[in-house]
């Protein structure tokens, strides 16, 4: 799920203010079309924030405001700041790679280092899957020629027909047990075959025992007991370069000294942060505006 950033100054700032006057509507109309226009340049602007091939009628359009209007609503959104004009007539989202250019990079990469690692392991498997196949060959060789001898009890048949090698099934269940595999199975709802994949993913982007650990416990605080919560912590760790659990306390800590509050979406569960505990920390997961 993807995500932007939300500062807490947007609200009230001057730009936003000029946008309400020039669209002659509510500075909370204002916030919530700027919220309209970024979460979809999310997948149609290019990283320094070009809107390619589509004119004021086409972004009115995509943004639910009414298609004779779209050029004075792209023309407020210039005149407020938020909105470039380029010389050739294209709109250009103002600092977009500040803000969220430079998040795509960050996703772009770490796509590319999962893509790798999933490589590495089909290549892995498919070795491991020929080892095996040659192991059964020769052992259905060896046991072809010997000699057979006769079933008295059932019509003569030759007692040794093939040679079964057992072997660990790899259907991608639970791994080998270990102190981590029992925490999380003990702290969280049953995990799927994928769901363990995901975990052995996010171990290779620097989420070590602990911060796994971590993540399960912080979970359980918030009354959450699924895998997704857990994973939702975990990518959030790693875009921000979290990687010990140190780090994750400095970063909550400079949090709570900043005033940090935060706002969950509508479709979030009621929930007050830090209820009957103002000292358990609060991670905003992907989903969720973060101020």
């Amino acid at each position: 799920m993807a995500w932007i950033e939300l500062h807490q100054a947007r609200q009230r700032h001057p730009k936003t203010l000029r946008l309400a006057a020039a669209l002659d509507v509510s500075r909370r109309e204002a916030c919530g079309l700027l919220d309209d226009l970024w979460t979809w340049a999310l997948d149609i602007a290019d990283r320094d924030g070009l809107i390619p091939g589509l004119g004021c009628e086409d972004i009115a359009v995509a943004l639910d405001y009414p298609r004779k209007r779209g050029a004075w609503l792209m023309d407020a959104l210039v005149r407020a700041g938020y909105v470039d004009l380029d010389d050739d007539g294209a709109y250009r989202l103002h600092d977009w790679y500040e803000y969220a250019g430079k998040l795509n990079d960050k996703r772009a990469d770490t796509k590319s280092r999962v893509a790798h690692h999933r490589e590495r392991k089909k290549s892995q498997d498919v070795t491991q899957c020929n080892a095996l196949r040659n192991a059964y060959s020769n052992a259905k060789n060896d046991t072809c020629n010997a000699s057979t001898v006769p079933n008295r009890t059932l019509p003569y048949q030759d007692t040794i027909t093939t040679t079964t090698v057992t072997a660990r099934e790899s259907d991608n269940s639970a791994p080998e047990e270990d102190a981590l595999t029992a925490y999380v199975t003990n702290n969280l709802h049953r995990l799927t075959p994928g769901n363990w994949e995901s975990l052995r993913e996010v171990a290779t982007e620097g989420m070590t025992e602990d911060m796994i650990r971590l993540a399960v416990d912080t979970a359980n605080a918030q009354g959450v007991r699924t895998f997704a919560y857990v994973q939702s912590i975990l990518d959030r760790w790693i875009v921000d370069g979290l990687r010990t659990p140190d780090d994750v306390r400095e970063a909550e800590k400079k949090r709570k000294e900043a005033g940090g509050n935060g706002r969950r979406n509508a479709g979030d569960r009621a929930r007050p942060a830090n209820q009957g505990n103002p000292d358990k920390p609060r991670f905003v997961i992907p989903g969720e505006i973060r101020l």
